[in-house]
Formats: structure tokens, sequence, C-alpha cells
């Protein structure tokens, strides 16, 4: 498999379990609110990615939590930009359109455009391979 290949399944994967755990929040009894599911959302996708690509597309095996906390720490500041292009994205969607499908549309528009940036930077300033 190459690795673009894997990228791309990765941010399939890591979008699912965004989306998900969005679903849930914004279907739960308990919890209600847009912004609350966004963010946990995107919390389970972004440590579901760093795993995936720190084993499998950049192959950093140093599991030791020096290593880890500096590096998860850089992956998500990185992920800053990406994130205000992912939430802006998928909020705008979502405001205009009111409806759950549109705004899982929006999520992966802005998602797939913040995941190529988003390589780009692990690549040159997180994993530097």
């Amino acid at each position: 498999m190459t690795l673009f290949f894997r990228y791309v399944l990765f941010c399939i994967v890591a979008t699912l379990v965004n989306l998900v755990t969005q679903r849930v929040f914004l279907e739960s009894v308990f919890i209600d609110y847009y912004f609350v599911a966004l963010l946990f959302g995107t919390l389970t996708g972004l440590i579901t990615k760093y795993i995936l690509d720190k084993n499998y597309i950049f192959k950093d095996f140093d599991h030791s939590f020096k290593n880890n906390s500096k590096k998860f720490t850089m992956y998500s500041l990185n992920g800053v930009l990406t994130t205000i292009i992912f939430w802006g994205m998928e909020s705008l969607f979502y405001f205009v359109y009111s409806t759950s499908f549109a705004r899982e549309i929006g999520a992966i528009i802005g998602l797939s455009l913040g995941y190529f940036l988003k390589y780009r930077l692990d690549k040159k300033y997180v994993f530097q391979v």
C-alpha cells in the first residue's frame, strides 16, 4: 500500500471517528450543543490521526513519554490552522443549510483541505522526514 493511499485511508478513518463522536453528542439526550460536539469530535479525530500518522505514515516508533509529549504538542499546534479551516467550513455549511447532512459535507470538505496542509506541516515540523 502506497504512502498516499495509507494517508488518505487514515484521513477517512479519523474523519469518521470525528463525525461519529459529533453525532453521538448531537443526538444525546443530555448534550445537544453544537460546539461541545465539535470540540469532542475534533479531539477524538486528532488522537486517532496522531497515532496512525506517527506509526504508519512517519514510522516514528519511539513510544517514550518524552518523544510523544513533544511531538503530540507540535502535532496539535500544527492542527490549529487546519482546525480553523475545518471548523469554518463545517460551521458555514451547518449555519447556512441547517441540516446534519450539510454539516457533515462541510466537515468532509474542511477536513480534506486541512489534512492536505497538515501533512506538509507535520512532515516539516513534527516528524522531520
